[in-house]
């Protein structure tokens, strides 16, 4: 009698654990959600549109792949001084919300109160692709580089991985 009810203690406590692991990994799923809602927010989307619609003005989808890290560089410099002089848009102020936005992502990750594996199944990509292209002209444009700090958000998504 003794053995079976150690037995059902023991049992109750496992049970006990999974369930609060359970709670702990909805919790951090659904501050994944809510933060997934607030990237999809009126002022990130604006941001994220005015970046498409730069590409998209840029016409450079006809250019082969790979080239150059130094011919990408230029590319985003002019894809970002044409966006403003045609749009009166400044490109620099979508790249700050955005990154702020990924960075915050990475955050919430860290701190374990976001789930990682949904964030880059949902933002790895644009965040991947947001780094890559980006991160040198922020580097290289002293206002930015004062407002935009690259880090977690880069090592989140990009990693170590080559860009």
């Amino acid at each position: 009698m003794q053995v079976l009810a150690n037995g059902a203690v023991v049992l109750g406590v496992w049970f006990a654990f999974q369930t609060i692991l359970e709670q702990q990994r909805q919790g951090r799923l659904s501050a994944s959600l809510a933060y997934l809602s607030s990237y999809n927010s009126a002022e990130v989307l604006t941001a994220r549109n005015h970046i498409m619609s730069s590409w998209i003005r840029a016409k450079v989808g006809d250019l082969a792949a790979p080239l150059d890290r130094t011919v990408v560089d230029r590319i985003v410099a002019r894809t970002v001084s044409l966006y403003e002089q045609e749009t009166g848009h400044d490109l620099r102020v979508s790249i700050v919300n955005i990154a702020d936005s990924l960075n915050y992502a990475a955050t919430c990750v860290a701190g374990n109160v976001c789930d990682g594996e949904t964030l880059r199944r949902h933002l790895g990509h644009e965040g991947r692709n947001f780094y890559c292209l980006y991160e040198t002209y922020i580097n290289s444009v002293p206002e930015l580089r004062s407002l935009v700090t690259l880090e977690p958000g880069r090592s989140f998504f990009v990693g170590s991985r080559a860009c």
